[in-house]
């Protein structure tokens, strides 16, 4: 019997924002609120969540500019993350950027996630420059983000759809 666990990908809707903010409060010291999910769909961002057995475990949320696929926010619930579902998330957007006709694709992370920094750079994901005092840290302090890019055409080997953990 496989136990591997089932990730599909939904479209995030208005209906599974409590669970979406509720891994964003998890994960980030300055969470993005409901309202800016809920503007993000209802601009029409390229917004996604993964499930398992019903319930949310991430979401990612993309705008799709002219020239530039820009991811805006991706999480992970904690007790899912390392099982390659930020993978999942970030090959979805990748596809659904494509399907746009947009081939670069762009992020900001914060300088000092050395995790995300590694995960991003291990998707084919570069840094490109730095945007000082982007994040907050504190009501009085901030953090430069550091602004990665990956062209399709550059490296596209990085496309993948195994999201099976290695063993």
């Amino acid at each position: 019997m496989n136990t591997t666990p089932v990730y599909d990908i939904c479209n995030m809707t208005a209906c599974s924002l409590p669970e979406v903010v509720d891994i964003e409060r998890q994960l980030q010291s300055h969470p993005w609120s409901h309202k800016s999910f809920q503007d993000g769909i209802n601009a029409g961002y390229e917004a996604f969540i993964a499930m398992c057995n019903g319930s949310p475990v991430g979401y990612c949320m993309g705008m799709m500019a002219p020239d530039v696929a820009h991811v805006l926010v991706i999480g992970v619930h904690p007790q899912f993350q390392k099982k390659g579902i930020g993978r999942l998330l970030m090959t979805e957007f990748e596809l659904r950027s494509l399907a746009h006709g947009l081939t670069t694709f762009m992020l900001e992370v914060r300088e000092s996630n050395i995790g995300a920094r590694s995960f991003y750079n291990r998707l084919g994901y570069q840094t490109k420059a730095v945007r000082k005092n982007y994040y907050p840290l504190s009501q009085t302090q901030r953090e430069n983000a550091l602004v990665m890019f990956k062209n399709f055409h550059a490296d596209s080997n990085h496309l993948q759809f195994n999201v099976a953990k290695p063993q």
